[in-house]
């Protein structure tokens, strides 16, 4: 693991900490075991772009995202209804938020990020291997309820910066290639 996902991680697991902290006063507790999502789940995500691009998920059964919602509205809900998804979406959100401002204090890394895309459905899996792309996976679980959170992310080159190092390595090896010739 290089040393900005090492750093990623770090603030994603503290972000993750601070978010259910505030919002359903517990702290869930990070698992080695994949969580498995055979039923109904939910995956919410927010995208990010700056330095760093890339999106924070995550995916949950439809029974832990209602509890962690019922827990924080201080209510029973029984069914992954729009106040439920608004509550997902609230909290991808708050730890997106939470590692934007804790990478930004602590790097010179910086990104903006997007509004939340939430989707309900069977069976979901999240998949991402594109090239030059890292990922970070966690694991959760607190009394009955699961949850997976994963961060995608890819350090983002300027355009014009990556043009003017081609034609810098250009120039080089034109320089060495005439310098070559010049000792024969």
């Amino acid at each position: 693991m290089n040393e900005l996902s090492e750093h990623l991680s770090k603030l994603l697991e503290e972000s993750v900490s601070d978010a259910f902290l505030a919002t359903i006063s517990l702290v869930p507790k990070q698992i080695e075991n994949e969580v498995m999502l055979d039923d109904e789940c939910i995956i919410s995500s927010i995208g990010f772009i700056g330095s760093i691009e890339g999106s924070i998920a995550i995916c949950l059964p439809n029974s832990s995202a209602c509890q962690i919602v019922s827990r924080m509205i201080h209510s029973t809900l029984d069914d992954a209804n729009r106040e439920v998804i608004d509550g997902i979406a609230e909290q991808i959100n708050m730890i997106a938020g939470g590692v934007k401002m804790k990478l930004m204090k602590e790097t010179e890394h910086s990104f903006e990020i997007s509004i939340p895309t939430t989707i309900k459905g069977n069976r979901m899996v999240i998949l991402s291997d594109f090239s030059n792309t890292h990922r970070i996976s966690f694991h959760y679980c607190f009394e009955d309820i699961v949850f997976s959170l994963s961060l995608i992310y890819k350090l983002r080159e300027d355009k014009n910066e990556l043009e003017q190092k081609k034609k810098n390595a250009r120039s080089r090896a034109f320089d060495r290639l005439n310098k070559l010739m010049g000792e024969k």
